[in-house]
């Protein structure tokens, strides 16, 4: 029997779709709790296969999946797109439960990538392509990359650390402009810190690809938020760009695609023109979105049936750090599943930028406070990208609340900030809700710096190539915010840092999982001490995500003959 956490929204939601249900409305309760329970887990509809005839937890025991079928389809909430709740079946037979929202988005994403990626827009000649590529030092994938985002409406380019995706996307940007000078690019990520990091690696770039001083123009293109480029409207449901009226660009990239929802990427598509072309960068082993959907890793799936397998390039190559390294072997281990291996490779000696520490012991506790003075010892905005605690939960002692609060006491108990503390130089916060007119979302992270005798939280501003630099803000001006001396795995993602501590949990959850754990040491550069113990990481290791929709099978519906 499976333990239901329900929230009050489950209940909520459930009420009010069966209130004014004719027909026996006690099974389209328990259907619409289930279904809303699933969507928090990342589940974009409620698979029935999996619970039909099983037992819940008030005893009660669901009916087989033709009668539960039979029943949801005869209630006055079921139906279709003039219903809330829609009941679907896909080419195998499998039935789905959505609700209508969900089911339209899946919908209107599957056409829009479908379309796109049958699309072939005007591209230069091959040889004048194979001429330019022949001038640029790219990897035969990233040159791969490159030729199917100029012949395809759509390319999806998937990479692990390392493997290239910033060159090789830079070097597309320089040669869609060498092709057609007027051409207009846009840039996005879903975080400020992603859309930071993107634009400053582009630009970076310039240097590796042989770019002249007087040509580094080429790559100066401003990234930003996804919402900022869809135009989020506050106050208001929906973007200011949509089909109605797309975004005035002929190509558009998004990096970090892995970490984009199934409802922004439905957003996003819509407001791509049809004859644009659209480029999404991401990592199909990282961690999924938030919210529900996984809709990069659909579409990177190795399947003989995925028909957009033509329109997806996976870098494989590691350039960044050689690979004989401790984090590029932990890495593939764990993205393997190899729980062995990775435990041996932390707990071995041969390997000094990775290492596995006993939560029991002390000296880990040593370690971090040390890093905790060097953080408030360098004061500047570059302290933010050194060092970082990971957590893999939000709450507990081990969560990011228990070591926040840890590593404050930690200060507070050596002089380094006042007791009682709220604000104090040197604090770290991330801001845990959008606020358009700050030009902060959530995500962003900034460091309290103390100006003039007053203390101001300093962001980094990514607008265009003159601002670069920081923003200071007003403690008081914020949007709702946290303390972020250490961050959940989630909110990493977008960052990399020098050195990462990676905080384990003393008990197995269902939080732990592969995906967690390679998208922590992923974002590592230079060195990760894991803090935990061995087996409960071997069992992090074999525990996958997995999320149910229904988009891989509509893509397959949507191109029956296509090869």
């Amino acid at each position: 029997m499976m333990e239901w956490q329900w929230e009050p929204l489950d209940w909520q939601l459930a009420d009010l779709l069966a209130e004014s249900e004719q027909n026996d409305a006690r099974l389209l309760r328990q259907s619409v709790r289930m279904l809303s329970h699933q969507m928090r887990g990342g589940d974009t509809c409620l698979y029935l296969p999996d619970f039909a005839g099983q037992a819940l937890d008030n005893h009660e025991r669901l009916p087989g999946l033709a009668d539960w079928v039979a029943q949801l389809a005869a209630c006055e909430s079921v139906g279709d797109e003039h219903r809330p709740l829609v009941l679907d079946r896909d080419q195998a037979g499998a039935e789905r439960l959505y609700f209508q929202r969900y089911w339209q988005y899946e919908q209107r994403l599957a056409e829009r990538l479908t379309s796109l990626a049958k699309t072939r827009p005007d591209m230069p000649t091959d040889a004048w392509l194979d001429e330019q590529l022949g001038k640029l030092p790219l990897a035969r994938r990233q040159a791969q990359a490159v030729r199917r985002a100029f012949a395809h409406g759509l390319c999806v380019i998937s990479g692990g650390p390392g493997t290239g995706k910033t060159t090789t996307v830079s070097a597309l940007v320089m040669l869609l402009q060498a092709w057609r000078p007027d051409i207009r690019i846009s840039m996005a990520a879903p975080t400020g810190k992603a859309a930071a990091r993107m634009q400053e690696s582009v630009r970076g770039a310039a240097g590796f690809l042989g770019l002249q001083d007087q040509d580094q123009d080429l790559l100066a293109h401003e990234a930003m938020t996804l919402h900022r480029l869809l135009g989020f409207q506050y106050g208001k449901v929906g973007f200011r760009h949509h089909a109605g009226n797309p975004l005035n660009a002929d190509v558009v990239i998004v990096d970090e695609a892995s970490m984009i929802d199934l409802a922004l990427m439905s957003r996003l598509l819509e407001a791509v023109r049809p004859d644009a072309r659209l480029v999404l960068l991401g990592d199909k082993d990282q961690l999924a979105s938030v919210e529900a959907g996984e809709v990069m890793a659909t579409l990177c799936a190795d399947d003989a049936g995925n028909p957009l397998r033509e329109n997806v390039v996976v870098l494989d190559q590691v350039h960044r750090y050689a690979e004989e390294t401790g984090i590029s072997q932990l890495a593939q281990a764990v993205n393997g599943g190899d729980e062995q291996r990775a435990t041996d490779i932390l707990l071995s000696t041969d390997h000094d930028d990775v290492r596995l520490l006993s939560p029991a012991g002390m000296s880990w506790q040593g370690y971090l406070r040390g890093k905790l003075f060097e953080r408030m010892d360098d004061g500047g905005p570059d302290s933010l990208k050194r060092f970082q605690v990971l957590c893999a939960l939000r709450n507990g002692p081990s969560g990011v609340s228990g070591m926040n609060q840890w590593m404050e006491h930690q200060l507070a108990q050596a002089g380094r900030i006042p007791p009682r503390f709220t604000w104090y130089a040197g604090r770290p916060v991330i801001v845990t809700r959008n606020s358009p007119g700050l030009k902060l979302y959530n995500g962003d992270i900034g460091l309290t710096v103390r100006r003039a005798g007053q203390l101001r939280v300093s962001f980094p501003t990514i607008a265009s190539a003159a601002q670069d630099g920081q923003r200071d803000l007003s403690t008081a001006r914020l949007p709702a915010h946290e303390t972020a001396w250490a961050l959940t795995v989630h909110k990493s993602q977008g960052s990399e840092f020098d050195e990462v501590m990676l905080i384990l949990p003393a008990e197995m959850s269902p939080l732990l999982t592969r995906e967690l754990i390679y998208t922590a040491i992923t974002r590592a550069r230079s060195r990760l001490t894991v803090v935990g113990d061995a087996e409960l990481l071997r069992q992090a290791i074999s525990n996958r995500v997995q999320r149910h929709s229904g988009l891989a099978g509509r893509l397959k519906r949507l191109s029956p003959d296509w090869k």
